[in-house]
């Protein structure tokens, strides 16, 4: 465990963060009004929950292997059917409106398309790829290229950059997106490809991107500070926008770690 930086307890083997404090291995039980396991399964309303935690929780039901959440409330296996209104199954496909759907429900269901081969989703809708014609609107194909509605669709699609699809054949420039089919990240809404090596419209780039601070992306070669950011290659995580890394015994930012308290008390 590293120590305390910025009021923020920080350690090397940060299993998660709640309400932007850090949590340790080490930090079995309730901390600061969390309820906190080293085997965390997941969070519900900033509430950690364990793997022995079996049953109904602060009003939510919770299981060991829990599927999903829909509206905040943890789903299990064994829950089929209808649950506070919402339609549940274990082998859920996904979520539309808050609504689970299940690969047996083909066709229209609440006024939405679905179908288990669902390819993508456009304005909350549905889309599969065996919906060929014009539908809700859209024309749709599952090789369709181009542009529809005002969103290009392909059954291929990469990635998404302010609700607009980008397929996988689409590379260069796109109403202002640079794009490629092997995009390693996105900085402030922009897609970057491996090729740009470099300055790229103000964002320094790099193909093996670590992580993005303040949106600026950093590279493993940049050992240091960069532009007043502490940065390492081993970057564990990132809090408050300071990038921490795993040699970082002493001080940062005005503060002293444990270990340098620790060792001048001795």
């Amino acid at each position: 465990m590293i120590g305390a930086v910025s009021g923020y307890t920080f350690c090397s083997d940060m299993i998660s963060t709640i309400s932007g404090q850090a949590f340790c291995s080490d930090m079995i039980g309730a901390v600061s009004g969390y309820t906190f396991c080293s085997d965390m399964i997941s969070t519900i309303s900033g509430q950690a929950f364990c793997s022995d935690m079996i049953g109904a929780v602060s009003g939510y039901t919770f299981c060991s292997d829990m599927i999903g959440t829909v509206s905040s409330q943890a789903f299990c296996p064994d829950m089929i059917g209808t649950v506070s209104g919402y339609t549940f199954c274990p082998d859920m496909i996904g979520t539309i409106s808050s609504q689970a759907f299940c690969p047996d429900m083909i066709g229209t269901v609440s006024g939405y398309t679905f179908c288990p081969d669902m390819i993508g989703t456009i304005s909350s809708q549905a889309f599969c790829s065996d919906m060929i014609g014009t539908v809700s609107g859209y024309t749709f194909c599952p090789d369709m290229i181009g542009a529809v509605s005002g969103y290009t669709f392909c059954s291929d699609m990469i990635s998404t950059i302010s609700g607009q699809a980008f397929c996988s054949d689409m590379i260069g420039a796109v109403s202002g997106y640079t794009f490629c089919p092997d995009m390693i990240g996105t900085v402030s809404s922009k897609a970057f490809c491996p090729d740009m090596i470099g300055t790229v419209s103000g964002y320094t780039f790099c193909p093996d991107m670590i992580g993005t601070i303040s949106s600026q992306a950093f590279c493993s070669d940049m050992i240091g500070a960069v532009s007043g950011y502490t940065f390492c290659s081993d970057m564990i995580s990132t809090i408050s926008g300071q990038a921490f890394c795993s040699d970082m015994i002493g001080t940062v930012s005005g503060h002293l770690t444990r270990a340098m308290l620790s060792t001048a008390s001795r």
